[in-house]
């Protein structure tokens, strides 16, 4: 049989490692594109949910359109102005000049 050479069998164990460790990624990758696209159940989670009458919405959406309609409340500083009704006030400030 032939020796097969030892910096051969080096190379082939590292080019495995390398590529499982791809897979892996890949697999990963693959899961957070669909996260961020909204798939955030899998088929028998979704099921779970509509069995119970829940609707399967994700927290984040509902994060961001909450962060969404804060920002746009707070775009512009409230003014508010306190006009009196009377005259009270300056009465107090001639008041006050008197003394």
């Amino acid at each position: 049989m032939i020796e097969q050479d030892k910096r051969a069998e080096e190379i082939q164990e590292r080019w495995r490692k390398w590529f499982d460790a791809r897979k892996d990624w890949d697999v990963q990758a693959r899961e957070d594109i669909d996260f961020y696209l909204g798939n955030h159940f899998t088929d028998a989670e979704a099921k779970e949910l509509a069995e119970r009458n829940q609707m399967g919405l994700p927290i984040d959406r509902l994060y961001a359109a909450i962060e969404q309609f804060k920002a746009i409340i707070t775009s512009k500083p409230p003014k508010f102005s306190a006009v009196g009704r009377e005259d009270s006030v300056q009465d107090w400030h001639r008041f006050g000049k008197q003394y």
